[in-house]
């Protein structure tokens, strides 16, 4: 057990025996404090110095069947000791969730109209839905956004498809922005049509191969934070008509 504590490991089962071959069951006053700290649901600060107040308690049962009082005492005295630290570790103790990381695909034929890169009135209820949903995350770390385009250009001009995933994602930033997302969490940028999700022959109709590469029309976002423990909420699942969510 020590040895796993040692290594960083999590100790799922703590059940050091009170007794083993060659000691005798000591102080069950200090055996019921321990068992007391593992009821906690804070416990996992305090679990190494519990532990070894346990191996303690235990080399003391061993030194009193073998020796007596006078040799069990030093070590009841570390396990006092422990018992101790683990209760303040415990008191002080700041569990975080694991960082929370969302990613969301929205398709940009839904935002914004063909080659444009103004957000449409009518999408702007689906945003205002996801600002609130960033909101909710307890500690906002950062908001990542990168549009992406499909491979077509009807001027001729395909490097121009970076400039407008650009311009389509610092759309969306400032629209988040306003909405009350912290303008420093959040970062947008553009991969143009070097990204594709889906390959689409070349050889039909273009009606058919705009119809093929919707895929391919989005912007990606992704978020990093930490929920408050024990928040299970998943609050970006109203977005499914819009919104590919991934994790």
């Amino acid at each position: 057990m020590l040895d796993a504590l040692e290594k960083k490991q999590a100790v799922t089962s703590m059940d050091m025996p009170a007794q083993v071959k060659g000691s005798e069951k000591v102080r069950p006053d200090l055996w019921n404090k321990i068992a007391a700290l593992k009821k906690h649901d804070k416990f996992s600060c305090g679990q190494r110095p519990a532990a070894e107040a346990e191996v303690y308690l235990v080399w003391a049962g061993h030194e009193k069947f073998e020796s007596g009082w006078s040799h069990a005492e030093p070590y009841l005295r570390g396990v006092t000791d422990r018992i101790y630290e683990a209760q303040v570790a415990i008191k002080n103790c700041v569990q975080l969730a694991p960082p929370v990381m969302e990613k969301i695909t929205l398709s940009t034929d839904a935002l914004f109209a063909f080659d444009q890169t103004t957000l449409e009135p009518i999408s702007l209820w689906h945003l205002n839905k996801l600002a609130d949903s960033i909101k909710q995350i307890d500690t906002l770390e950062e908001v990542v956004l990168v549009g992406h385009t499909d491979r077509l250009r009807s001027d001729g001009h395909p490097e121009r498809n970076q400039l407008l995933s650009e311009r389509r994602a610092e759309s969306i930033r400032q629209y988040l922005i306003g909405r009350g997302v912290p303008a420093d969490k959040i970062h947008a940028s553009g991969a143009g049509s070097t990204q594709p999700i889906v390959q689409c022959s070349t050889k039909t109709s273009k009606e058919k191969q705009v119809k093929c590469l919707q895929t391919n029309r989005r912007v990606e976002i992704v978020l990093r934070g930490k929920k408050a423990a024990g928040d299970n909420k998943e609050p970006l699942k109203w977005t499914a008509s819009l919104i590919r969510i991934t994790k």
